[in-house]
């Protein structure tokens, strides 16, 4: 997966990142320290090896463009709220937190129609 960021998403993906933390576009070099990147990065990895090694659709790798990689980059980037916005080059960032939780209730049932 390494290979693959350092490889081809740093080699291939081409944007303006910027210099400022917090202001348009983000990239942390170290992103293998925040761990929804980690996470986006692996499902990004995995899906463009299905689409590559596909033999029988000829528009694979573009789909995995659209339906992947765009989506992700849109919010991997996100130099306000992405997961590496704030980022400084000292390697400073204070992360945004995980997602606060709360246990569901003594009973609850998860809805019907998310049953698969």
């Amino acid at each position: 997966m390494e290979d693959f960021v350092e490889q081809y998403v740093c080699e291939v993906v081409n944007r303006k990142i910027s210099p400022q933390p917090g202001h348009g576009l983000a990239w942390d070099p170290r992103w293998w320290r925040h761990p929804e990147v980690v996470a986006r990065l692996t499902a990004l990895w995995w899906a463009f090896e299905d689409a590559r090694v596909s033999a029988d659709d000829p528009s694979a790798m573009s789909n995995w463009w659209i339906r992947h990689c765009d989506p992700h980059l849109k919010l991997l980037l996100d130099g306000e709220t992405g997961p590496m916005s704030h980022a400084t080059d000292d390697g400073t960032w204070h992360g945004h937190g995980e997602l606060a939780v709360d246990h569901p209730p003594e009973g609850w049932t998860r809805p019907s129609r998310l049953t698969p």
